[in-house]
């Protein structure tokens, strides 16, 4: 077998196909990547069997043939290659080939029946999603997911949706986030998508090279079973890339529960002034043992606070307006949740609105209905 392929477009592939391979995998031949080749057609693929990556290339090799090659090396000389020239694959009995303008290796290759992959059957598609839209709502949920193993179900994203829109939650015991977007569905329904499917997810959309190769601006999702017809499997495709997730089980909690109706005390604060106390106030939350700021609440100001024992103290103020009851309040939190949060906010003004030093606390956007996120306060 022989082809000739653009380096550039393939080397990129390659690269982002081997991101989805864990570096601690036990299964020595998941290091490698999947080459399969069609007659009208060539596929990277690879998989640390929870989460898969399939890219399609458009070239004609006139053959059908599989095998692999070690993700890494691969990839490393590939980049090495300047991007400008064309590259050709030459498969020989137990090696592959691949000679550019003034350089070749030959990289070891083993029987693609020794790789396992995520078979899916029974595949339906049902839903799109604008992609702008889908980059937005994941970087603003995918932070909040539970880092903890003892509730698996939270350990992802969770998609409520309908015909017309989608709703994203990410939740952990302290905080949640909850996005809605626009969404064009045959079906309503509902699914938890693992964290790391959907961060490998979030960077081929964010990928800027792609988009040249992609004229696309949204994403499909398909639904399916896996090999054993026992998990079910969500396949996001985009463009000539396709990622293919194991679908977390379970019931997931229901978070319109969790999200308080009503708010006495609500107040606009400037996004940028509170980013910038917050970020002094770290320097000594970070130093202490609980790593709590504390806002105190008076009528039109707000003062945001962090101690600790070795080092000293801060005090920032800061103007708010507010609407409803207002009371004077004292209320801790996590400092890295208040970064977090500060972090992915997009407008001049947020609200803060909360029921007392005890309750839920919600940060909404100015004039954004569809996002909301909570976090719970310290006991101080």
């Amino acid at each position: 077998m022989q082809i000739t392929l653009p380096v550039e477009l393939f080397a990129h592939l390659v690269n982002i196909s081997a991101r989805v391979i864990k570096s601690n995998i036990n299964i020595p031949i998941l290091r490698n990547i999947l080459l399969s080749f069609e007659k009208d057609h060539m596929r990277i693929l690879a998989t640390d069997l929870e989460t898969q990556l399939s890219a399609k290339l458009e070239v004609k090799p006139g053959v059908t043939e599989k095998f692999t090659v070690h993700s890494t090396t691969f990839a490393q000389y590939l980049t090495s290659l300047s991007q400008e020239q064309t590259l050709t694959l030459v498969k020989e009995e137990k090696k592959l080939v691949v000679k550019g303008a003034k350089s070749s290796a030959s990289f070891i290759v083993k029987p693609a029946d020794e790789y396992p992959t995520l078979d899916v059957e029974q595949v339906e598609e049902v839903a799109q999603l604008p992609k702008e839209d889908l980059i937005n709502a994941l970087d603003r949920t995918l932070f909040a997911v539970s880092k903890d193993d003892l509730r698996p179900i939270l350990t992802g994203v969770h998609f409520n949706v309908s015909k017309d829109f989608a709703e994203l939650v990410g939740l952990d015991t302290y905080r949640l986030s909850w996005v809605k977007i626009p969404a064009k569905s045959k079906k309503e329904f509902k699914i938890t998508v693992p964290f790391t499917g959907l961060q490998n997810l979030l960077k081929i959309l964010k990928d800027g090279f792609l988009d040249t190769y992609v004229d696309k601006d949204t994403v499909t999702i398909l639904l399916g079973q896996g090999g054993n017809n026992t998990e079910g499997v969500v396949i996001f495709r985009y463009g000539i890339i396709d990622i293919t997730v194991r679908l977390l089980e379970g019931e997931y909690p229901n978070y319109k529960e969790i999200i308080p109706q009503e708010n006495k005390m609500k107040l606009s604060i400037n996004t940028a002034q509170f980013t910038e106390a917050l970020r002094r106030a770290g320097i000594f939350a970070q130093n202490s043992v609980n790593q709590r700021v504390i806002l105190e609440i008076k009528p039109k100001k707000m003062y945001i606070k962090a101690s600790a024992e070795e080092t000293g103290q801060v005090e920032e103020e800061l103007p708010i307006t507010h609407s409803g009851e207002l009371k004077e309040l004292t209320v801790g939190f996590q400092y890295r949740f208040l970064q977090d949060i500060m972090s992915i906010l997009s407008t001049d003004e947020f609200t803060f609105e909360t029921n007392g030093a005890i309750n839920p606390a919600i940060f909404r956007e100015k004039d954004n209905a569809d996002f909301i996120h909570i976090v719970m306060p310290l006991k101080l």
